[in-house]
């Protein structure tokens, strides 16, 4: 298990700009690993069909090791990855005694929002 690192509001606002950036990033992986994987290209050469099958493998694994480097960034920082397809992420912190999760949905200016640790991002 990771360790986890809390944050206050102001140093999780104060990060966030260097992060944006890699939630762009991100998102974008995760629309190419979509939509290559609902790509289907077939050719009538069966040798043809073999050479574009290394190479759509290829480049299928590149964009999937982007996308989990950038996962990998987010997690190092300390960062909660909660949809990557939305950008969405929160930040351990603590209210009153008790912890908490900073909510944050890219491409919002900052972070508004916190909700308790068993909750979901709808009631945040």
């Amino acid at each position: 298990m990771v360790e986890k690192i809390y944050f206050t509001l102001r140093d999780a606002r104060n990060i966030l700009p260097k992060l944006k950036p890699l939630l762009r990033k991100l998102i974008l992986s995760n629309v190419q690993i979509t939509v290559q994987n609902d790509l289907s290209i077939q050719y009538e050469d069966p040798d043809d069909d073999m050479v574009q099958l290394v190479k759509e493998s290829k480049r299928w694994h590149r964009t999937n090791l982007r996308y989990f480097n950038f996962i990998e960034k987010l997690l190092n920082v300390g960062v909660v990855v909660e949809d990557p397809a939305l950008g969405m992420i929160d930040f351990y912190s603590k209210h009153r005694g008790r912890e908490i999760l900073l909510c944050y949905r890219y491409p919002e200016l900052t972070i508004n929002y916190w909700h308790e640790i068993d909750d979901v991002f709808e009631q945040r």
